[in-house]
């Protein structure tokens, strides 16, 4: 498993506390556990906060993920066939599909 991106589900907790990578959507109003001002986690360091700015906007959460994942994958030889195709299909969806899709596969 390369990176998991998730909203905060027990997948996530999941995947950190194994040492996986994931990147965690988190919204305006957070969970206490994940403090404040913060982009990193003092309990998984293998975990990255994505926090909304304002509530009930993903936009800019779902910008900056779509920007990460392009300079992690920037080199598009290191991607097999299937996982290129994936990330040009994800990055076609909408806004909405794209948090749906996520939410999904965190459940």
């Amino acid at each position: 498993m390369d990176l998991v991106i998730s909203v905060d589900t027990s997948i996530a907790h999941l995947a950190a506390a194994l040492g996986k990578p994931v990147w965690l959507l988190l919204p305006f109003n957070a969970d206490w556990r994940w403090l404040l001002n913060r982009n990193d986690s003092p309990w998984y360091p293998t975990m990255r906060l994505f926090r909304q700015a304002y509530s009930e906007t993903w936009r800019d959460v779902i910008k900056t993920i779509h920007l990460e994942l392009a300079k992690r994958f920037t080199d598009s030889t290191s991607l097999t066939d299937r996982e290129l195709l994936l990330l040009q299909r994800f990055n076609a969806l909408t806004e909405q599909q794209q948090l749906a899709w996520l939410t999904l596969l965190g459940n």
